[in-house]
């Protein structure tokens, strides 16, 4: 969860990249170290909130490992691509990384790829409303952890638990992200903890008695560890969250200052649904109506 040291160092990987002189490491680390250091750049950025300097990112990586000509660079981009399209909540890009890397995976022979390929596209299809993929994507993730991966159950799991929700299964979705909040302090992941916290504060609000109390207190925990990151695309998702819960309740002006100073931050990306939404909640009206 440390964003801006984890830039520093990956920026700096690419500036100390040498095309020649690396290339006969690739097969030893199973990765390109340039194709790698776009990946995770990518979801730094996007965390930190720059999402167009991220999705560039993305892409490089994508066109540098096609380039290569190294399929299992070609697996770890996709494969990261994949955590990236399911972060920038592009579920049609989602699907097709995920099938090109089942298809990889084949090629392959992984299971290990395959089986997180198959996850993630259960979890896609799920949430393109698919309701039959969400016993496959359970049953792919169990594959996925099978395979001694863990490295991403959290991300995945919340992408299922997600799934739920919209399914109007919130009660299930919110069993799942029990194991990702509790073993976040013995795997250090957090990169992906103010995303769960604020997928619960989505659930809770969804369960059929919505528990408007526990999901304040989530959105809140939420936007704390975001700020403690300075992941301001996560701040702003939670401070979203919390501003139409606050609408709903009559808050209107608490939701107005919790979200224009965050959405002011921002320089780029506004073409997203994550600042699109923010700026509805920013030219509703700020104040409640005065009674008639």
């Amino acid at each position: 969860g440390q964003l801006r040291r984890a830039q520093i160092h990956l920026e700096e990987t690419l500036a100390l990249y040498d095309r020649e002189r690396t290339r006969s490491l690739s097969p030893v680390y199973r990765t390109d170290f340039r194709a790698n250091a776009l990946n995770i750049l990518s979801l730094t950025l996007l965390g930190l909130g720059y999402p167009d300097q991220a999705r560039t990112s993305s892409r490089e990586a994508l066109a540098y490992a096609r380039e290569l000509a190294h399929l299992l660079s070609l697996a770890n981009v996709l494969n990261v691509a994949c955590q990236f399209d399911s972060l920038f909540r592009d579920v049609e890009a989602l699907l097709a990384h995920a099938e090109a890397l089942m298809t990889l995976a084949a090629e392959l022979g992984s299971s290990e790829y395959r089986a997180g390929a198959d996850a993630y596209r259960e979890c896609a299809r799920a949430k393109l409303g698919a309701e039959d993929a969400l016993v496959p994507c359970r049953r792919s993730i169990a594959a996925y952890r099978a395979t001694g991966q863990e490295r991403t159950l959290p991300l995945r799991l919340s992408l299922l638990a997600e799934a739920y929700r919209e399914a109007g299964r919130a009660e299930e979705g919110l069993s799942l992200l029990e194991e990702p909040l509790g073993r976040i302090g013995r795997t250090r992941e957090g990169w992906i903890e103010a995303e769960l916290h604020r997928v619960k504060g989505e659930l809770l609000l969804a369960l059929p008695v919505p528990d408007h109390a526990g999901a304040e207190a989530s959105y809140r925990q939420a936007i704390a560890v975001a700020r403690e990151q300075s992941a301001k695309m996560w701040e702003l998702r939670a401070a979203v969250g919390l501003a139409r819960l606050w609408h709903e309740q009559d808050r209107r002006a608490e939701a107005h200052e919790l979200i224009a100073p965050i959405y002011g931050w921002f320089i780029e990306g506004f073409d997203t649904s994550d600042l699109k939404a923010a700026k509805v909640l920013l030219n509703a009206r700020p104040w409640p109506a005065a009674p008639v």
